[in-house]
């Protein structure tokens, strides 16, 4: 009975550590200070069932990042392309650098007043996606979930090789957003 005892309460202490450790995630909408993270990584993918073109995958890539709040100067550069960027490839690299915006830590310098803003990305939302893009939204999910702090279990996929399923993938979440300075008059 002791030894049940102190185990809870080393779980007890250890979710209290936790909970003080993540930044608490304010009511959408209500300020917070964020920080710009650089993001500099590579992703490989490989499509069964959909092929793009460099030229394709770096628009698309570019606008998922965009709508998921990365800031505008993002390079998305796909590699792989031996038969020119308008040739279609399975299988291609994705070389990705941006800036996320993210909670501030306590030594930010410069805060950037931010809120947060529910998203969501499924075929047909934003209007850029399409159902065939469910293998490109897997294999990007250690970099989205990585750089927006998107939760892992409301970032489903389910792509099947060779065969479009309908409404295949869905992710949902809050990330930051800057605040809209004020227009002086």
């Amino acid at each position: 009975m002791i030894h049940r005892r102190s185990i809870l309460a080393g779980l007890f202490a250890v979710a209290g550590w936790f909970a003080a450790a993540v930044p608490s995630r304010a009511a959408a909408g209500e300020p917070v200070p964020g920080e710009w993270r650089h993001v500099d990584q590579t992703v490989h993918y490989y499509g069964f069932t959909t092929t793009y073109s460099c030229d394709a995958m770096e628009a698309r890539v570019t606008q998922i990042l965009r709508h998921l709040g990365a800031r505008k100067d993002l390079k998305v550069v796909a590699q792989g392309c031996a038969s020119g960027p308008l040739a279609q490839y399975q299988g291609l690299w994705i070389h990705a650098d941006f800036y996320a915006l993210r909670p501030a830590g306590a030594d930010t310098r410069d805060p950037v007043p931010a809120h947060w803003v529910e998203i969501g990305l499924k075929p047909q939302h934003p209007n850029f996606m399409e159902e065939a893009d469910c293998e490109l939204v897997s294999e990007l999910k250690p970099l989205l979930v990585g750089s927006f702090g998107l939760n892992p279990e409301t970032y489903t996929t389910n792509c099947q090789p060779n065969t479009f399923i309908l409404n295949s993938y869905a992710v949902q979440g809050r990330v930051l957003e800057p605040l809209k300075k004020a227009s002086g008059g």
